[in-house]
């Protein structure tokens, strides 16, 4: 069975609800531009950066590292497995052999500091 592919509209409500969201949106997009990535990079962290936008109804650059805790605590809770966070490839760290600096803000990478 075939996954339904996420589309841009998946963004919406994020773009309508959450102040700023668009000119982050943008500089996110041309930061992961520069850095290489493919645009289904920038579309599977943007989905991601969305769902962290309306949780809170800001921008993530103005959540501080506790928010993101406990959000990630929340999504961990709700998960099937209830397992820790294991490190994986996505917009919240970098992987181990990354050589490249992460996009997102330093506060927003300090996540795995507890």
């Amino acid at each position: 069975m075939a996954t339904k592919k996420k589309s841009p509209e998946d963004l919406r409500p994020a773009l309508s609800e959450v102040n700023g969201f668009a000119e982050l949106l943008q500089r996110f997009e041309r930061n992961i531009s520069i850095l290489g990535k493919s645009k289904r990079t920038f579309d599977n962290y943007s989905r991601h950066v969305a769902a962290l936008a309306l949780h809170f109804g800001k921008v993530p650059t103005e959540l501080d590292p506790e928010d993101i805790k406990d959000y990630l605590f929340e999504l961990q809770k709700r998960s099937k497995t209830l397992q820790p966070a294991k490190p994986r490839r996505n917009h919240f760290q970098r992987p181990p052999n990354a050589t490249k600096k992460a996009v997102l803000p330093k506060k927003l990478l300090c996540v795995n500091k507890f």
